[in-house]
């Protein structure tokens, strides 16, 4: 579905929805979207390097990124080795491409000449969960995040059970109706989804997870995209009921903010006054107040 916002006709200032995909090492992330989703749309879709460096993106050119869905199955890899200046320069070429759709660097030449970026385009991305909370802990990734958005989805042990049913040989082929030519999709919402919307954006803001308005934003062009995926122009209650039964894997995401840790170790220590949770958590008193008070707002309990 996000992958289909590529071909949505947005306003100039909207973005487009990228995600980086996390689940268990093995879970398939490299299949679909190397596999299945960028070997059926070969036209649409850019496979980036397995190691890439700021510098070397510059010099790929515009057509290589422009009207594609940018692919890396694992960050890690990426990013690993990295000093923390060409770290730093990485994340800021794609959040800036992907916010203001074009990037350049002051005094950067290349081959004699001074290149810039423009380019309309997505990102999908991959992360294994093994590395996600190192990953998420030991990066600045605010403003990284509030552009690639992470989906987490864990599997079950009943759910590995029927992966290891399936034949590996056999691979749905998904062929995404993705165009050129951007197509305009009409967001139509009752008074009661803008109020259920504008609801789950301040649980993702509450979260750590994306900022509130900017989530509102990839709600909105989530609903479009699914139009389009079905062939309309119009979107219905349906495309948010779609949202909302992927929601948990958006939330997932959150599992170790600051609000998930203090709900877990509420949960874990029933009874317990205030001051012995704010000396197990190794909280200042403020921040353990700061947080309980996001958590009443969840609505995840009365403590």
């Amino acid at each position: 579905v996000n992958c289909m916002s590529l071909s949505l006709k947005l306003p100039s200032n909207w973005m487009r929805n990228s995600i980086c995909l996390v689940t268990d090492k093995g879970g398939g992330k490299s299949t679909l979207l190397a596999r299945i989703l960028a070997l059926n749309n070969q036209k649409f879709f850019t496979i980036l390097p397995k190691k890439m460096y700021e510098f070397l993106l510059l010099d790929k050119g515009s057509k290589y990124f422009n009207n594609k869905i940018l692919v890396h199955d694992d960050l890690i890899v990426a990013f690993t080795g990295l000093s923390k200046k060409q770290l730093d320069q990485l994340l800021g070429f794609f959040t800036t491409l992907l916010s203001e759709k074009k990037y350049s660097r002051q005094n950067a030449v290349i081959k004699g000449q001074n290149i810039e970026i423009k380019a309309d385009c997505l990102c999908s991305f991959g992360l294994a969960l093994e590395n996600y909370q190192r990953f998420v802990r030991n990066m600045n990734l605010a403003t990284f995040s509030d552009r690639v958005v992470f989906i987490l989805k864990k599997y079950t042990d009943e759910e590995k059970r029927q992966t290891l049913k399936l034949k590996n040989d056999v691979l749905p082929k998904i062929t995404l109706p993705l165009s050129k030519t951007k197509r305009l999709v009409k967001l139509k919402l009752t008074p009661e989804m803008e109020y259920e919307i504008d609801n789950l954006s301040l649980q993702f803001d509450i979260l750590g997870l994306i900022s509130w308005k900017r989530a509102q934003m990839h709600i909105h062009v989530f609903l479009m995209a699914n139009a389009l995926l079905n062939g309309r122009y119009a979107t219905n209650k349906y495309d948010l009921e779609l949202f909302k039964f992927v929601l948990q894997y958006y939330l997932n995401a959150g599992e170790i903010s600051d609000v998930r840790i203090l709900r877990k170790t509420i949960a874990d220590n029933q009874g317990v006054p205030d001051q012995d949770l704010i000396k197990k958590l190794g909280w200042s008193r403020a921040k353990f107040y700061r947080v309980k008070s996001k958590l009443r707002v969840l609505n995840y309990g009365t403590w």
